[in-house]
C-alpha cells in the first residue's frame, strides 16, 4: 500500500526494497499479486486504496 495513505506498522516494502534486502546473490520473480484491501477493516477506515500482496519466488543467480 501506499505509505503516505497510512503510517505503518505494518509497513509497506515494494519490489525495489525486497530486492535491494535480499542482494545482488539473488532473482526475484512475482509469482502472484492480489489487491486485498477487502478483507481489510483497518486500511479501509484509514483511506488506503489498494492493499497489494506478492508471492515471490527466489532464485540465486
Amino acid at each position: 500500500y501506499n505509505q503516505d495513505e497510512m503510517p505503518g506498522p505494518p509497513f509497506s516494502v515494494g519490489d525495489d526494497e525486497v530486492q535491494r534486502l535480499l542482494g545482488d546473490a539473488w532473482r526475484l520473480e512475482v509469482l502472484q499479486e492480489q489487491d486485498v484491501l477487502g478483507e481489510s477493516w483497518k486500511f479501509l477506515q484509514a483511506g488506503v486504496k489498494r492493499l497489494d500482496e506478492r508471492v515471490y519466488r527466489l532464485s540465486r543467480g
